[in-house]
């Protein structure tokens, strides 16, 4: 069942992902013939039967098919969806209609026609990867693999992390003489060193080193300080846990405040992890065993 289900969710991922940039292709090629003056007949997501469509008020069809493998665009003296040229329908066109159409257009404009969809593709390109960039920030290249760097984007007020002197921008340099270069690597010697000091060498946001010490606390879980033992993990659990790690103080109070969260090199972004699963109690005081 878990087989079919994962199954059933890649298929799905892929045909969404699909029919955006299928969508977006397409609609690069619609918006340019529209702005050259040339008639759209169609615009369709898919090929095969129609499944759902109306009518803009350009009379342009817009239309979801059958099969979501694919888009096309129909213009106006169109022998087909891939746009070859009606040769006889051209001849019987007026000047007015040919005025209209693709192929009554100057070269320019067709070109423009065609180059638009690949263009309109390699913007949707740039704008997801600013986004990624923007909100979880730039990969740093570890032995050829981009991973997270080991750089704290904040520290929060009161918390273990503060007590430890963590400040905001400290990127991780090592652990008890053990070079970290990835948040991940920081995040496993934390979580299997529960109750023992941890001496870490971190550069601050000025380019000064500093020399810490923090003990992280046993999960009152189970037996290390990184997760709880009975708990069903899926794989987009270690995912997050790669990415994501937050550490607590066992004495911060009630609320648990948080204590250091792990970020990326380029940007101060929050990565925070729902404290019943991954979270990295760290205490900064005598190690103990929260009650």
């Amino acid at each position: 069942m878990d087989i079919l289900m994962s199954l059933a969710i890649t298929i799905l991922s892929f045909l969404v992902v699909l029919s955006v940039v299928v969508f977006v292709h397409e609609y690069g090629h619609f918006i340019v013939a529209r702005w050259c003056g040339v008639k759209v007949e169609a615009f369709s997501l898919g090929f095969g039967p129609e499944l759902w469509g109306f009518y803009d008020r350009k009379g342009t069809r817009w239309r979801i098919a059958a099969i979501p493998l694919g888009g096309y665009v129909k213009f106006f003296g169109d022998a087909n969806a891939a746009s070859q040229g009606d040769v006889e329908a051209m001849a019987k066109m007026s000047e007015e209609e040919r005025a209209t159409s693709l192929f009554g257009q100057p070269v320019w404009k067709r070109a423009a026609v065609v180059f638009a969809g690949p263009f309109f593709n390699f913007v949707l390109a740039f704008a997801i990867f600013f986004a990624m960039f923007s909100s979880i920030g730039r990969p740093v290249i570890v032995d050829g693999q981009p991973v997270v760097a080991p750089r704290i984007s904040e520290v929060q007020p009161d918390g273990a992390g503060m007590k430890a002197g963590f400040q905001a921008g400290d990127l991780v340099r090592s652990v008890d003489g053990t070079p970290i270069d990835t948040f991940a690597a920081f995040y496993k010697i934390v979580a299997a060193s529960a109750d023992k000091t941890l001496h870490i060498v971190v550069t601050r946001a000025n380019g000064e080193d500093a020399a810490l010490e923090a003990t992280p606390a046993r999960h009152p879980w189970g037996r290390s300080a990184s997760v709880p033992g009975n708990r069903r993990r899926s794989r987009h659990d270690f995912a997050r846990k790669r990415r994501r790690a937050e550490v607590r103080s066992d004495t911060a109070g009630p609320d648990g405040g948080a204590g250091i969260v792990g970020g990326s090199d380029a940007s101060a972004m929050r990565l925070r992890m729902p404290r019943a699963q991954f979270c990295l109690p760290m205490a900064t005081g005598p190690a103990r065993t929260p009650a």
